[in-house]
Parts: structure tokens; sequence; C-alpha cells
């Protein structure tokens, strides 16, 4: 095949851990018309390519940007063109969500029984209230890449999710920046200060037409650097016996992303130990949420694994060529008096909009993935 010509001479620019990676997006980038590839996808295998080179390899590629078009070029050692392939320059805005949307169709007619509210428990990756925001007098996040006090460069996914385009339900939400899910001593003033499962559980009047919806703990962990992952997790378990027993029939408890692949926990000195924490804390939550759907078999309690949705998300966005090691913005939270902060861009091609939280695409597509699992278990048709 005429892509192994390219492959000699482009193979030592690889490790041998990489060679089978390289060589499908080389066989992509010559069969691309062949294949019926976007522009997007073919970008993605080129962007790929140059992220599996060695450090030193990497000026071997280069993306020389014209009008209308942009050429994908490879070099060989002496600087001549051993590839060059012309693709049009304007990526499609949403191409992850709307790849995603494509693996997910929208589950048609929807009834979920006498569910009227979804109600939600979180930490930052779900507030889209503000509450952190207000608490910390508009400072936090205040950098224009964050849209009206959320964690992101728009909407969180418990918007998309409650929304009349999703589920089209009544959205209560207690998630707060900052969150954790077990509660820390007074003498802790970050401990303090921040939200935990127990105060919003508090907050909260149940009812039985609420679907109550809860993901915390990765602030346990990151933030806080706690690695008492039973003491995380039977806090949250206290807190749903609670509002079962307050009368809400309806619970999903959904595990935590797998915190080392953030642009923090890849950088971090502790990925090991975030990848072994968030691992023990999903099999620990979802063995609780099995002995709970024992003990209230009238209820209906689901367990979703996040980080296999996360990982999936990550997959599709690393194929279309989306940027999934680093964040957009290395700016900050806090927006610097008197300087002038960059436009708000709501569809860069990234995973992350900061170094640990997901942009608000990445969130669309996760309310994509989350409608069709609880269309799948609490459908009543």
């Amino acid at each position: 095949p005429p892509e192994l010509s390219l492959w000699e001479k482009i193979k030592a620019y690889f490790f041998t851990t990489y060679h089978a990676e390289a060589l499908e997006c080389i066989f992509k980038l010559y069969h691309y018309q062949e294949l019926n590839l976007t522009p997007v996808q073919v970008r993605g295998a080129y962007i790929k390519l140059r992220a599996l080179a060695s450090q030193g390899c990497k000026e071997q590629f280069i993306i020389e940007s014209q009008e209308h078009a942009d050429k994908l070029i490879i070099k060989d050692d002496n600087g001549e063109n051993i590839l060059s392939i012309e693709v049009e320059c304007h990526p499609e805005a949403f191409g992850l969500a709307k790849e995603i949307n494509r693996l997910h169709p929208k589950p048609k007619n929807i009834s979920l029984g006498d569910i009227t509210r979804l109600v939600f428990f979180g930490d930052s990756l779900s507030d889209s209230m503000g509450r952190m925001f207000e608490k910390t007098h508009h400072i936090l996040p205040s950098y224009g890449q964050y849209f009206g006090g959320r964690f992101t460069n728009g909407f969180t996914w418990t918007e998309f999710l409650s929304s009349p385009h999703f589920l089209g339900k009544e959205m209560l939400n207690f998630a707060e920046g900052g969150s954790t899910s077990a509660r820390y001593s007074c003498f802790n003033c970050l401990g303090d200060f921040v939200s935990n499962t127990d105060r919003q559980v508090a907050s909260y009047t149940p009812s039985h037409q609420d679907l109550a919806i809860f993901l915390l703990g990765a602030n346990d962990y990151m933030t806080l650097h706690k690695d008492n992952v039973m003491m995380v997790v039977e806090q949250q378990i206290n807190d749903i016996e609670k509002i079962i027993s307050g009368g809400v029939n309806n619970v999903l408890v959904m595990g935590i992303p797998d915190l080392s692949l953030t642009p923090y926990g890849k950088h971090s000195d502790e990925k090991r130990k975030l990848k072994d924490e968030s691992t023990a804390h999903n099999a620990l939550l979802k063995t609780n949420v099995e002995e709970l759907k024992e003990k209230y078999p009238q209820h209906k309690i689901c367990y979703f694994e996040t980080a296999d949705a996360f990982k999936m998300i990550m997959e599709v966005a690393s194929n279309i060529g989306y940027d999934t090691e680093n964040p957009y913005t290395h700016h900050g939270y806090v927006h610097v008096p008197g300087a002038k902060d960059p436009q708000l861009d709501i569809c860069p091609q990234y995973v992350f909009n900061d170094f640990v939280h997901p942009t608000q695409e990445v969130h669309h597509c996760f309310a994509t993935m989350l409608e069709s699992f609880i269309a799948h278990h609490y459908s009543t048709e």
C-alpha cells in the first residue's frame, strides 16, 4: 500500500509503543476520500499523528493556513514535503456534540411517569445557579472564559438535561462549586466554607415526584486531598437514605470521572493516586447502590458510570481532532481588575475549558448520554 512508503520515511518520529496508532492515522490521511472523512476528521487524524510524534519531531508537522483552507504538511529530515493535504479551515462548530448525538440518538416519547422535577446535588460540575459565584461576591469564577458564574464557558449538563429539548422537567439545583461529599471539621476553614452533601440535602424538601441526582466526591480527593474513600461514599449513601425516608422514590447516583484524565491530574504528582481514588470511589459507591436497591425494592435506584461516559466522550473528541490534553484557558478563575479579558469562546475544539472543568460542549454530550440512560431506566413505557 502507498501509505507504507510514507511510513518508512517517518517511522523514526514515533516510539514503538505508538506505531500502531500512528499507522492508523496515516491510513486515514491517505484514504480520507474513500473513507468519506469530514474535514474535522481529517484534521483530527493529522493532529493525533502530530501528538503521537516524539517531542523533537513535532516540528516536521506544519499547518499552513490560507483563507479558506489549511494545508496539513509532513516534512522529512531534509525539509522536503512528503505529505500535503488541503482541508477546509472552518472546523464545524460543536462537531463533538453532533458526533455524540449521532452515536446516542434521541429517545422517542420519553414518559417518566409521575416524575415532574429533576433535583441535583453536586459540585462545580453541576453548579448552574452560580452559588459559589454569589458566595464569593462574584469573584469565583469571574474571568471572561466563564459564563454567568458557572465553571464552564456556557451552560451545564444539569441545564441541558432538564431543558425542553431534553427531558423537559423543572430543575431544582442545590449543587455548589467546591462542594464535597463528606463533611469535614470546622477546624478546617475551607471545610467550613464549602458546601457538602449533608448541607445540600438539609435544604431540600423531598417529594415523590422528584428524580434526585447525586454527583459529588471529586473535591474531597482533588481539592481537599482526602483519601478516606469509605467516609466520602458513606456520607453520600446516608444522605440518599434520608431523602428516601422523606418520600423520594427515584434516585440516580453517579460515579465521579477519572480525575487523573483532567489536565490537572495528568500533570500532577498525584496522578496515580487520583486514578486509584476515582476507581475505588466508584467501585464502593456502585456496591452501596446495589445494597440500597435490595433494601428498597419498591424504589427506582440506579448507578451511572460517569467515568465511562467521559472516557467515551474523550475518545470521540480525540478522533475528530479536539485537544483532549490541554486546558483552553490557563488564566485561572479570577478576572484581574483593569485587565481586558478575551471574548468568551463558546465552542473551542477542546474538551477542557480549564485544568479541571470541561467545556459546555462536553456538558451537552454528557447530558445526551444521560438522557438515553434515564429514558431506558426510569421510563414507564
